[in-house]
């Protein structure tokens, strides 16, 4: 059975003192189940990790190049989107000697094909 891989909170935002705190305070908010509490929890978290800026920032960068590259017809199915931002995003970083990780690869990709999926419906 397919599915998406999961990361740990830790691989995602890192093992410092302040994201171990900010972590304990995200799980706390989730073992309560305050929704607000996760939101606030959550926002502090994103601007600490510098991975969620590039991938915010490649993203666009990738979508402004792959913007009206492909026939609407080669944009039906998630899977083969995939496959072609894979690609364009490998050769995008070579060319520009952008530098990333496992989690930036995924979460470019991602998004990225997302916006393409939504845009030709």
């Amino acid at each position: 059975m397919g599915g998406r891989t999961s990361y740990s909170m830790k691989e995602v935002v890192g093992e410092g003192p302040q994201a171990l705190a900010k972590r304990n305070a995200l799980t706390k908010s989730l073992r309560e189940k305050d929704i607000g509490g996760i939101v606030r929890s959550s926002v502090k978290l994103i601007p600490e990790h510098r991975d969620i800026a590039k991938i915010y920032i490649y993203s666009k960068k990738l979508l402004s190049a792959v913007k009206g590259k492909y026939p609407q017809e080669e944009l039906k199915e998630l899977k083969g989107i995939i496959r072609k931002v894979r690609v364009d995003w490998a050769e995008k970083k070579k060319k520009e000697k952008l530098i990333s990780n496992r989690v930036i690869d995924i979460g470019v990709v991602d998004a990225v094909s997302r916006v393409l999926k939504k845009r030709i419906k």
